[in-house]
């Protein structure tokens, strides 16, 4: 895509994407700072990336998930999903 950016009509490359996606956005930012071209992204912006995997156990060291416990989905339920 950067390759082709003027015939695409693209001024810029932002990475986004939500829960899975959102891990996947930072995969791919990761990976183009590993590979040199970070500057190749303009930005990105994960939403609700699921990284932790600390849904079952509520670690004390992430306090968001504490502070955001319920507000759509609880942590409890979370946990059940992460060991299926």
């Amino acid at each position: 895509m950067a390759d082709n950016k003027e015939d695409l009509g693209v001024s810029h490359i932002v990475v986004s994407g939500e829960s899975g996606g959102g891990n996947l956005t930072l995969a791919t930012v990761l990976e183009a700072k590993a590979d040199g071209n970070l500057g190749l992204v303009a930005g990105a912006y994960a939403q609700c990336p699921y990284i932790s995997g600390m849904y079952a156990t509520k670690e004390v060291a992430l306090p968001s998930l504490y502070e955001n416990d319920g507000y759509f989905l609880d942590v409890a339920m979370m946990g059940a999903l992460a060991r299926v």
